[in-house]
């Protein structure tokens, strides 16, 4: 172990870098589509749906990170308490959503949707698609330097070409938002937070951070909280200032009848061109570019590092980077709306037991009795099928709207908290032991 005097300090300039890193993973293709809309359904409430959409985007993906590094750093440590083949079933889900099956692909597909076909329709999706999956297999082959390449390069880049949007937004904007006559629109923001896969994707997205302060000698819990607890600020006050800008956007445009309707991507391309006419459109797709690049980069290293971990190198962190990439190939060829609408159910169904546990986990050393985890997962567990199901059949929909808080989309809350006391109450009369939690023993230099 490295001596006291030898013990590395957190510099500003490492937290901002990783800092940048952790909101350009966060800041891809869902977080560029997302907000305009919601400020076009809002108009003058658009403020409302912004700060349901900041909770369970920002909020809920920096207290992820968090409350992972806090327990171990990895999905397995938070959901351990539930039982081990859980932690297993869910990272393993939770990578297959943000990685191949939907957020890699849609980056992709975003990125060629506004920054290639506005200007090349002749050239075919796949095409877009083979080159962008090209360039992120040779910047992720070599995990240590996916920070780096994030945080000092594509980040500003991106960051720049937002600030150019946003002062055109200011100087000459469409108009102003009016009254949609549009309701709960804070429920709308929070569940539209969902499609980002910002909050299921930080119990996986904490392990590529915290292998990155490992390997520059932060060993401890602590001394890896001290970089990530700050940095995770930097991440939230950028996402949260330009999560408001587009939302902004979005509702200057609410008034305008040639705005009404549209798909997401045609919306946000259609906003900035009425805002700096080509240049604006130029802009955005740099913008686009880097966002969508560093999301694939993040999430195909961290999705491949998971996969690497829980089956003990015998799927190799490069042979699972190719695979995820062939397979977001495949998936980006059917378009952002396609990947959408496949993603809807299954964000529903996962995402109460994510903020189940997140939650849980920040608080964990106040909860003694392991199995309150169990019943407060089986809570929220149960209203999430019904509310899938409640897609199709009015009758389970009209049953679920009559859980507490449920129209404005916290229905999970009062099921996971009589599960969390029943789970208690029954592990304290059966005098059962808690579940095994995870041993992770400090790391050594050798260890990296």
């Amino acid at each position: 172990m490295s001596s006291p005097s030898t013990q590395p300090k957190a510099t500003i300039g490492y937290i901002i870098t990783v800092g940048f890193a952790i909101f350009a993973t966060y800041f891809g293709a869902g977080n560029l589509i997302f907000p305009p809309t919601l400020g076009v359904s809002a108009g003058t409430l658009w403020i409302f749906a912004l700060i349901g959409f900041a909770i369970t985007d920002v909020g809920l993906g920096v207290l992820g990170i968090i409350a992972t590094t806090n327990v171990g750093g990895g999905v397995d440590d938070v959901a351990r308490p539930v039982a081990k083949w859980f932690s297993v079933v869910l990272g393993s889900l939770i990578c297959l959503f943000i990685g191949p099956l939907f957020c890699v692909p849609r980056v992709a597909a975003t990125t060629y949707e506004m920054g290639v076909q506005p200007y090349a329709e002749f050239i075919p999706i796949w095409a877009l698609s083979f080159v962008f999956f090209a360039v992120t297999l040779a910047l992720t082959i070599k995990q240590l330097a996916v920070v780096d390449i994030i945080g000092k390069i594509l980040t500003p880049i991106l960051l720049i070409m937002l600030a150019i949007i946003f002062i055109g937004a200011i100087v000459h904007p469409i108009g102003a938002p009016v009254a949609t006559g549009a309701e709960h629109q804070f429920a709308h923001g929070f569940m539209e937070g969902y499609q980002t896969m910002d909050g299921i994707g930080s119990l996986v997205m904490a392990g590529i951070f915290v292998f990155d302060v490992r390997a520059r000698g932060f060993k401890s819990r602590k001394q890896q909280l001290s970089v990530i607890v700050p940095a995770c600020l930097v991440s939230g006050v950028c996402l949260t200032l330009i999560y408001g800008g587009l939302t902004y956007i979005g509702a200057t445009a609410s008034g305008l009848s040639e705005f009404q309707g549209l798909d997401r991507v045609p919306l946000l391309i259609g906003t900035v061109f009425a805002i700096l006419g080509t240049p604006g459109k130029i802009a955005l797709s740099v913008a686009v570019a880097a966002a969508c690049l560093t999301t694939s980069i993040g999430l195909t290293s961290m999705v491949a590092n998971f996969f690497a971990r829980v089956t003990n190198d015998k799927l190799k962190y490069s042979t699972n980077v190719i695979i995820i990439c062939l397979v977001s190939f495949f998936m980006s060829l059917g378009g952002v709306e396609h990947i959408i609408m496949l993603a809807v159910n299954c964000l529903l169904l996962i995402y109460p037991v994510v903020m189940v546990l997140i939650f849980m986990a920040v608080f964990d050393r106040f909860i003694p009795y392991k199995w309150a985890y169990r019943g407060a997962i089986i809570g929220a567990l149960a209203v999430s099928i019904l509310d899938v199901w409640g897609s199709y059949n009015d009758g389970v929909k009209g049953l679920v709207n009559t859980v507490p808080l449920d129209t404005i989309g916290f229905g999970w809350i009062v099921p996971a908290i009589i599960g969390g006391i029943i789970g208690t109450v029954v592990q304290m009369a059966l005098k059962a032991p808690n579940p095994e939690k995870p041993v992770r023993p400090e790391f050594d230099a050798d260890d990296i």
